[in-house]
């Protein structure tokens, strides 16, 4: 069993939230609940739950105006948001665990089962932290890379190459590191689409910064700054010369 706590400044949606928790994890406790910043503060400052269920928007702020109060939470945090494009991408970016409203009943299972691991391990700070600190500082200049019960923290720029591996991703960095990411490729295609990241084939996302040359002998492919050889598809191509453009300035 696991305590529970609710921040969220629309009743109807505390009432769905403890509805779906009734009905999926009858086991776990709803302990309290707020529906604002002050609220939550006050009642964090009394009695801290397992695991947080946070609105991102509130009445007199922001969850993260919650979370910034609380130096070290001890407890986890689900959001729980309306579509927001710029808090969707920082939730990506940190591996942070969130869910859209309406709340899908499938979703919110694996996020209370990913929630429940990181209690029993302990975990999860590290992606808290950067979350925070993308909203401070405005920039997606780090990402979080899971990998099973790890967390690792790690600049955009080191990324070489992404690499699909049936549900995981291999990430290529620099110096020869490599990592296993518990991410499918499609979810980083998606959360770095804006950032110089292009798919260049069926397995693999590759950095245009680390593209060292094109090569069309022999079959389109790039090599990258660390030797790699990654084929180009030909409906890909386009759009990899679009991005080695932008971002290098020539082709």
């Amino acid at each position: 069993m696991i305590s529970i706590a609710i921040v969220d400044d629309e009743r109807d949606a505390r009432n769905g939230l403890k509805e779906v928790i009734n009905k999926i994890t009858p086991y776990n406790v709803v302990i309290w609940e707020a529906d604002s910043v002050e609220a939550g503060i006050e009642k964090l400052n009394l009695t801290q739950p397992d695991l947080l269920f946070l609105d991102v928007q509130l009445r007199d702020g922001t969850g993260f105006d919650i979370l910034e109060h609380f130096r070290i939470p001890t407890f986890q945090t689900i959001f729980v948001t309306a579509f927001d494009e710029y808090a969707l991408k920082a939730f990506r970016f940190s591996a942070v665990n969130y869910l859209l409203k309406p709340v899908d009943n499938e979703l919110f299972e694996k996020a209370i089962e990913k929630a429940t691991i990181n209690i029993k391990q302990q975990h999860l700070l590290d992606s808290l932290s950067y979350l925070l600190d993308i909203r401070k500082t405005k920039k997606f200049n780090k990402l979080v890379i899971e990998s099973g019960e790890s967390l690792s923290v790690i600049y955009k720029d080191e990324i070489v190459r992404i690499e699909a591996n049936t549900r995981y991703s291999w990430v290529v960095l620099e110096k020869g590191r490599k990592l296993v990411s518990s991410r499918p490729m499609g979810d980083y295609e998606e959360m770095l689409a804006d950032e110089g990241f292009v798919r260049v084939n069926t397995s693999h996302l590759i950095n245009v910064l680390h593209v060292s040359r094109y090569n069309t002998k022999d079959g389109d492919h790039v090599i990258m700054d660390n030797g790699d050889k990654i084929d180009v598809s030909r409906r890909r191509k386009a759009k990899l010369i679009e991005e080695m453009m932008k971002k290098i300035g020539h082709y």
